[in-house]
């Protein structure tokens, strides 16, 4: 047997008081504080460690791979993606389009006018000079003369060949008597007014004769023309 664990206290100091054999216990009050606290310590935990992300959290974000083995690796970076075609503004497209379509409808208009304004110009020039000439119905027969054009000292002209073959311009005046020359029958006929009869001229038995104002009738003349281009119809007056 051992002598019990007693320790011989040092000479001249106090020797300890005996240690008490009575059991401490918590009340009610304390126990209670000490459980909330100990439970609020346990949530806060729990949400420390659900705070905590795992590793498939960051597969789900992309940032790590899965592998078949159960492991986790960095998921390869994408290939960056190819520079997108800077496309023109369609609005300001759309506008330059429409005003370019715009002039360029003005511009044919005016190129039309101008072109009509000019036809109307050259043929009043010939039925002037048609009528000039002695032309019957100048307004009619302004169609049959051809080939005028306006030259550049801005005078109307005909292009025809001389006697070598050489192309040469004779003035719209001459260009309606050569006309007229051509077809006599669409020229009026010259006598003493009010005879009724060209002067000196005499007419063949059945021969008719009409006046200027009948011939003037276009009706009348598609009736009758081949009768004017043979000389069975005359005009007097």
């Amino acid at each position: 047997m051992f002598p019990p664990n007693t320790q011989t206290p040092t000479p001249g100091s106090t020797p300890a008081a005996p240690a008490s054999t009575t059991p401490e216990y918590l009340t009610k009050e304390e126990f209670s504080r000490s459980a909330a606290f100990i439970r609020g310590l346990s949530e806060k935990l729990d949400g420390l460690v659900k705070a905590v992300p795992t590793m498939d959290t960051f597969v789900s974000l992309g940032l790590l791979e899965k592998a078949e083995d159960g492991s986790f690796k960095p998921k390869a970076a994408a290939a960056p993606a190819a520079p997108t075609k800077t496309e023109p503004n369609t609005l300001v497209a759309d506008m330059e389009a429409r005003f370019r379509a715009e002039l360029k409808t003005r511009d044919d208009a005016l190129i039309d006018e101008r072109r009509k304004s000019a036809d109307t110009a050259q043929r009043s020039a010939v039925v002037e000079a048609l009528n000039k000439a002695g032309a019957v119905n100048a307004g009619r027969d302004v169609i049959h003369v051809s080939g005028i054009v306006k030259n550049a000292a801005g005078e109307y002209v005909q292009t025809v060949k001389d006697e070598f073959g050489a192309a040469k311009e004779i003035t719209l005046d001459e260009a309606a008597n050569i006309f007229l020359k051509a077809n006599p029958e669409l020229k009026r006929a010259s006598g003493i007014p009010g005879s009724g009869t060209p002067a000196g001229s005499t007419f063949s038995p059945g021969t008719q004769i009409v006046s200027r104002a009948q011939m003037s009738d276009p009706a009348w003349y598609a009736k009758n023309r081949e009768g004017v281009m043979s000389g069975a119809i005359q005009v007097v007056g």
